[in-house]
């Protein structure tokens, strides 16, 4: 009896540990279904599929979550999106800042570089990976881009017949493309504010990597310029060493920071698992999808980088003391919320929006803001259906291209609200703000307040005392008030 209670307890144990088991591996394994969806949202402007969908094509096929056979749709669904994405990138045309010159000697400029619309001059710093997500080759079938900023720097040069002194940002880069008389390689680029708009591109940086690591992956850099640009080779695709012939974007990046060490040398040896390998790999180890190449994505989903974004010359914090959410809904009571991945945001809590008409101050008030493209590709800058602003003919003319984006794929999530705030106030016919009132009232949208006796003024918060931007009203006499009752 008891040996038989025994096995019966045995057994139920065995069972007890293979369900929970099973439970954790369906778990994984889901949270790998969510990961992948994840990948392919950010990864293919054509990728429209909810997430009931994408995993709704999985479970037709398969009943229940296997990583192997999770893999397996995860690439085939990879590879309907992949070729049609390269396709469309590879047909951008490229701008002349993709490449000046292989040789400071000879480097050339079609145009002075932009910097009036971010603060990239004083963002930027040498050793920072630039990603760009307009650009493909469909050569290697990789999509995107990388490179490095080399310097910014001061320089004379002649544009068109003229001589002309700027500040640009240099950058070093592998590139293949149509180029005219300029021949493709690791060559010197130029970023500025077109082609960070035009490419999409984000800033990322290195934090753990020394003053001098950052200076040893440039000059790595700089010791490769010249070099043919290639496909993948897979046999000898992980040789980062000084003596290689040709390199891709995403190849000659990672190798620049591998071979770059705290004291500032160069070691392009030293295996990465030895215990005397001091260099930063820069590849990302998620292994979403398995492969011997070092793609672009591979280093923008890197643990070891961080997005850095870039800010308006003019920049003000319009949201300081206001708490926000990414999720699309307030988790904790937020203030601010909105969907990285929509042009809605809401304000919650007795905050308002407020936008003052520059042409005839009349203002205007709501709880929610659209900002960005609709179906049409067209730049969309409204309070309601009613309350819509008028873009300013340097936005106009900035976005005509349907393709760049009205907030860029570099902005850093925490940073959306801010960066939303800056650009209605630069590109729209109106003044914006975000005020703090219990009562504001509206009349066909109009808000109580007048700009004769009304002003926005920083009092501090009733519940929480910092202070916030609050509509403060000094009516004058009854005597000497001017009605307009035939208003709307």
């Amino acid at each position: 009896m008891k040996l038989k209670l025994f096995f019966t307890t045995f057994l139920l144990i065995v069972s007890l540990q293979f369900s929970n088991m099973q439970v954790h591996a369906e778990a994984d394994s889901y949270q790998s279904l969510e990961d992948y969806y994840e990948f392919f949202k950010n990864e293919y402007a054509s990728f429209e599929q909810t997430f009931e969908e994408f995993s709704a094509g999985y479970y037709n096929q398969t009943p229940y979550l296997d990583e192997d056979q999770l893999k397996e749709y995860a690439h085939s669904v990879n590879d309907t999106y992949l070729t049609e994405e390269a396709e469309w990138l590879a047909k951008i045309p490229p701008l002349w800042s993709f490449n000046i010159g292989n040789s400071l000697d000879n480097i050339t400029f079609e145009k002075k570089p932009e910097y009036g619309t971010y603060d990239l001059l004083n963002t930027v710093q040498p050793g920072d990976v630039i990603f760009e997500v307009n650009r493909a080759d469909m050569v290697i079938r990789y999509l995107h881009h990388v490179m490095i900023v080399d310097d910014i720097v001061e320089e004379t040069h002649m544009i068109n017949g003229k001589e002309e002194t700027f500040t640009y940002i240099r950058t070093i880069e592998a590139t293949k493309g149509n180029f005219g008389a300029k021949s493709d390689g690791v060559v010197y680029g130029v970023l500025d504010d077109e082609r960070f708009d035009y490419t999409n591109a984000s800033i990322l940086r290195v934090p753990e990597a020394t003053v001098l690591q950052k200076q040893a992956a440039v000059l790595f850099m700089k010791s490769q310029l010249g070099k043919k640009y290639s496909a993948l080779d897979i046999i000898g695709h992980r040789d980062r060493t000084f003596s290689r012939q040709s390199w891709y974007c995403s190849m000659l990046v990672w190798a620049a920071y591998m071979n770059a060490t705290p004291d500032g040398s160069i070691d392009d040896l030293t295996p990465g698992d030895d215990p005397n390998f001091h260099g930063i790999d820069i590849e990302s180890k998620d292994d979403l999808f398995e492969s011997p190449t070092i793609t672009p994505n591979d280093i923008k989903r890197s643990d070891k980088l961080e997005k850095i974004s870039p800010s308006f010359p003019e920049h003000i914090d319009y949201i300081k003391n206001i708490t926000w959410s990414g999720e699309g809904a307030p988790l904790q009571g937020e203030d601010f919320v909105f969907s990285p991945n929509s042009n809605l945001y809401y304000l919650e809590n007795d905050y308002h929006f407020l936008a003052i008409d520059q042409n005839n101050q009349r203002p205007y008030t709501n709880k929610s803001l659209t900002l960005g493209r609709n179906a049409n590709g067209n730049v969309v800058a409204q309070l309601d259906l009613f309350t819509n602003f008028a873009l300013t003919d340097e936005a106009k003319q900035k976005y005509a291209d349907k393709n760049i984006p009205v907030v860029p794929n570099g902005i850093e999530l925490a940073d959306i609200p801010n960066y939303v705030m800056n650009w209605i106030n630069r590109y729209t016919q109106c003044s914006f703000d975000i005020v703090y009132s219990k009562d504001i009232t509206t009349d066909s949208n109009h808000l109580r307040y007048n700009p004769t006796y009304s002003k926005i003024d920083q009092k501090a918060h009733p519940s929480y005392g910092y202070l916030v931007s609050q509509v403060v009203h000094t009516p004058p006499a009854f005597t000497q008030r001017k009605f307009d009752y035939t208003e709307n």
